[in-house]
């Protein structure tokens, strides 16, 4: 997760399929493919983040961040319906979030995560 944090992408993939292999059964894979999806989107990765973040969802991963990060990924891949289907799903999920002002600071912290919300249709304000 500092990789993550300070920027260094490639090294917190890295780090993340070292635990995997270490620990296949880790309660806690969604998280783990979440935060590798978030890598991929900040890398511009967006097949890949898209890949991720399904598998976060399918293994259990409960809540907004994996649809927050779908939004985006589909919205910078020119996919809009589907972008379209995972912002609502996002809102539906935490209705606090209802513009790019109301992003918490670590999702304002991930590359391209405000751009592709923005261009999914989530208003500034």
């Amino acid at each position: 997760m500092t990789h993550t944090a300070g920027g260094d992408y490639e090294q917190a993939k890295t780090d993340i399929k070292q635990a995997l292999r270490l620990s296949p059964r880790d309660t806690q894979i969604g998280l783990w493919e979440f935060i590798y999806g978030s890598a991929d989107l900040a890398l511009g990765h967006y097949a890949e983040a898209i890949d991720e973040e399904h598998r976060a969802i399918d293994d259990g991963l409960a809540g907004y961040w994996p649809h927050e990060v779908l939004t985006a990924a589909y919205a910078l891949s020119g996919q809009d319906k589907e972008a379209r289907v995972e912002l609502a799903e996002t809102v539906r999920l935490n209705p606090k979030i209802t513009s790019i002002k109301s992003l918490t600071p670590l999702d304002v912290g991930i590359p391209r995560l405000v751009e592709g919300l923005r261009k999914a249709g989530m208003p500034d304000e």
